[in-house]
């Protein structure tokens, strides 16, 4: 939260809980490469993760700036620290990412949306200085991006070979084409609540409390679900 959100602000968590799904994701890998190296060796492997843990791996480039400089990073909204133009501008209905990463990519930029004049600027020239007067440079390209939609620009940029894209909310997203094409989007049948409409790659839906204990007990034991009932009666499990 210290380096989400605008200037000024107290700091924003994101939208989805990202520690807990992240610290999931380093386990499974954890896991997989324990699985390895007992194909390999022939020995099992500890998995240690801690949910802190996870989030501070993930500071990535944030830390390394504060390695570097010895100052903490602080917030910037959707402005990349190091480059400019790469944020998110305002269309005439919506928001637009443009990622202009390099001097031949804001040419590009510039000269797509019809502002040669701001590419033939050398003030523009080059990305330190774009960084350093970043509020007027990106003043005049709000003003100009706010004349058309956002698939328009997209187009128009795309086209002229730079990285670009809507901001899109979950309704959008849900029937994003590309989206749908990849199936992840899918409906799966619960026991109590019906179809589920879920978001990923998913097969099954959420289990019922207890749903598959006997399953995993006939894997793990390798005995049959007459001889899991049993166990039961006995209070063994």
């Amino acid at each position: 939260m210290s380096i989400t959100g605008d200037a000024g602000s107290t700091g924003v968590k994101t939208g989805i809980a990202i520690a807990d799904l992240t610290t999931a994701l380093f386990a499974i890998q954890g896991i997989l490469l324990a699985v390895i190296a007992r194909e390999k060796t022939g020995r099992g492997q500890l998995i240690d993760q801690a949910i802190q843990d996870g989030q501070a791996a993930l500071m990535s480039h944030a830390a390394g700036n504060f390695f570097g400089t010895g100052t903490p990073p602080g917030r910037m909204g959707n402005r990349h620290p190091s480059i400019c133009p790469y944020r998110d501008f305002t269309c005439s209905d919506g928001s637009l990412i443009v990622a202009a990463a390099n001097d031949s990519l804001w040419d590009r930029f510039a000269r797509a949306i019809g502002r040669a004049d701001l590419a033939d600027d050398p003030r523009w020239a080059e990305n330190a200085a774009r960084v350093k007067g970043r509020d007027e440079l990106e003043k005049e390209i709000h003003r100009t991006m706010s004349a058309k939609t956002r698939s328009e620009w997209a187009e128009i940029i795309s086209d002229g070979g730079v990285p670009c894209g809507p901001i899109k909310d979950i309704s959008e997203i849900a029937e994003d084409p590309q989206i749908l094409h990849r199936e992840m989007v899918v409906e799966v049948e619960h026991a109590k609540t019906g179809t589920l409409r879920m978001m990923g790659a998913v097969t099954l839906p959420p289990p019922l409390l207890g749903e598959h204990t006997d399953e995993i007990l006939c894997n793990l034991l390798d005995i049959g679900t007459e001889e899991v009932a049993s166990l039961r009666e006995k209070g063994v499990v």
